[in-house]
């Protein structure tokens, strides 16, 4: 997905992909292992590294920082859905009232590293925290049908393709 929201952002993303690759790129299958391998310094950087565990191993890991890009820094939501065939829907609502209450936003942002959609929280780790940070440069991934667009098989086998032709991986 966030390769694919590179694609969208950067009109020169194949460009840069190959040059990347060009300087030894290595794949890596998650953000734990590239956090890892970056610490270690297997590897110099992880790049589309996820936040909140970068921000988390960071505080504990002096080997670790965290560098934004300046043209554009991609954001996405954590969303959460309760099964209409869901076992205890009650208990699921609860649940998730809990999560997007003041406190639970607060222990998220706080204790996750995870950016609060509310902005009632204490400390800056929240949207307009997030904002500040970034400024021209996030770029939100929206929560619509064009995530789905890449999973339909022709598109995303064809996406691969070119992605593979163009890192040789």
């Amino acid at each position: 997905m966030l390769s694919v929201e590179d694609m969208k952002n950067d009109p020169k993303y194949f460009d840069h992909l190959k040059d990347i690759a060009s300087a030894g790129m290595v794949v890596q299958s998650s953000t734990g292992t590239m956090l890892e391998r970056v610490s270690s310094g297997e590897n110099l950087i992880g790049y589309n590294i996820l936040e909140p565990y970068a921000k988390s191993r960071a505080v504990k890991d002096p080997s670790l920082g965290i560098a934004y890009p300046e043209d554009y820094t991609l954001v996405l939501s954590r969303v959460s859905f309760i099964s209409d065939q869901a076992a205890h829907p009650n208990a699921a609502k609860l649940w998730l009232d809990y999560l997007l209450s003041q406190k639970g936003q607060d222990i998220l942002a706080n204790q996750a590293n995870i950016t609060s959609i509310r902005d009632d929280i204490t400390g800056d780790n929240d949207v307009a925290g997030t904002t500040k940070l970034l400024g021209n440069a996030l770029k939100p991934i929206p929560v619509n049908e064009s995530l789905l667009e890449y999973l339909e098989q022709n598109k995303r086998l064809d996406y691969l393709k070119k992605w593979r032709a163009t890192t040789g991986k």
